[in-house]
């Protein structure tokens, strides 16, 4: 991954930025599919885009599922609106510093941002690493 001077991330943004305001205005004319607006406090328009009716916290209850595992194995991080439902489903959510009011509000733990390890920090205060 290129250094953090490099914009890296500025750069895809810009490139992909017709496409994201093409996706946002046909957002209601998709069928079968719901458009989120996914990146919180910053300039770059992020999206998911998922089949309707299903978020990430169904997706995770059927992979448990399917691998017979337990909910009380489970961690979820993430920053913004579509990740709720997965902090839900899960045991221990996590958010990030740099994430929305709404999912730290909901969140169990809130870890430093992604460029300053947060990743990191939240493993090692649960003991996974």
């Amino acid at each position: 991954m290129p250094d953090k001077d490099n914009n890296y991330f500025d750069k895809i943004a810009r490139a992909f930025k017709p496409l994201v305001e093409k996706t946002s205005a046909l957002k209601d004319k998709i069928d079968g599919f719901s458009i989120t607006k996914s990146c919180v406090n910053t300039n770059v328009k992020s999206y998911d885009i998922n089949i309707k009716d299903v978020d990430k916290g169904k997706a995770i209850k059927l992979l448990l599922d399917y691998l017979h595992e337990d909910i009380k194995n489970t961690y979820a991080i993430g920053d913004a609106k579509p990740d709720i439902a997965m902090l839900e489903c899960c045991n221990t959510g996590i958010t990030f510093t740099s994430g929305g009011e709404e999912i730290k509000a909901m969140a169990d733990y809130i870890t430093d941002d992604v460029a300053n390890d947060g990743f990191y920090k939240a493993f090692k205060h649960f003991n996974l690493i």
